[in-house]
């Protein structure tokens, strides 16, 4: 099943009545992600504008059984996130001209802000890198060290929970620290900690369980959700590979 567009879930938004408090939407991975202006969370919902945490997960709810992703939101403070991203916004145009198209924050809480980079056009790594460490710099100017930084390019690939899967099929028992260096060869990985993230929500779908070593493992649902493929590249030769070579070791 395709990923749907930010755009076909705020259609679904407003179908639900729930763009006059939703503020803005993302799709990346298998998470949709939702920001919610706080001052218009209430404790009982009185009109389209006004919302309560019931109806947020109620509609959370509604999102995971249409779109059968799992759904984030986050609830944040409208006038202090447009602060922090003009400020970031101006920061980041002052360097990198136009090729960051776009500028979202969401402020969490005093240390914590989820932040979206927009630079569709930017095709060489080293820029995609500069701009993350520019971002990175900035928010911790404004005394957010805790802030979660995604990149929208070309360029940036993060590993899917499919390949994450797949990794972890080949190379199992794996900590971790192990499992990590062998995706980042492939894709762009944000931190372990996002990767442990990754493992935790496929832990909870029953795709994946970690020894008392800490190592992981696929589950038989885990198994049949990695197709075998065939030829030297099947995840079943590889695997078989893989074991021989630590074997030997």
């Amino acid at each position: 099943m395709a990923l749907p567009t930010d755009e076909e879930v705020y259609v679904f938004l407003q179908l639900q009545s729930a763009d006059g408090y939703v503020q803005s939407v993302r799709v990346i991975e298998q998470t949709i992600f939702l920001v919610v202006d706080a001052e218009r969370v209430a404790t009982s919902a009185h009109d389209k504008h006004v919302t309560s945490r019931r109806q947020l997960a109620a509609l959370s709810r509604a999102l995971h059984e249409k779109f059968q992703l799992d759904v984030q939101v986050s609830i944040a403070s409208d006038a202090a996130s447009q602060r922090i991203q003009t400020a970031l916004e101006s920061v980041l145009r002052v360097r990198f001209g136009d090729s960051v198209s776009g500028v979202t924050v969401a402020l969490l809480d005093a240390e914590t802000a989820s932040v979206w980079i927009d630079a569709e056009d930017v095709n060489d790594l080293q820029v995609v890198d500069q701009i993350g460490v520019a971002t990175r710099d900035a928010l911790r100017l404004f005394d957010l060290p805790k802030s979660s930084l995604h990149i929208q390019a070309p360029v940036v690939e993060e590993p899917t929970l499919l390949a994450i899967l797949r990794a972890t099929k080949i190379l199992a028992p794996v900590p971790i620290e192990q499992l990590a260096k062998v995706l980042v060869t492939d894709y762009r990985l944000p931190s372990e900690h996002w990767l442990a993230a990754k493992l935790d929500l496929a832990r909870k779908r029953g795709l994946v369980i970690r020894d008392h070593s800490g190592a992981f493992h696929l589950t038989e649902e885990g198994l049949a959700a990695v197709p075998a493929g065939r030829g030297r590249n099947g995840t079943d030769v590889v695997r078989a590979l893989a074991l021989i070579k630590r074997r030997w070791r």
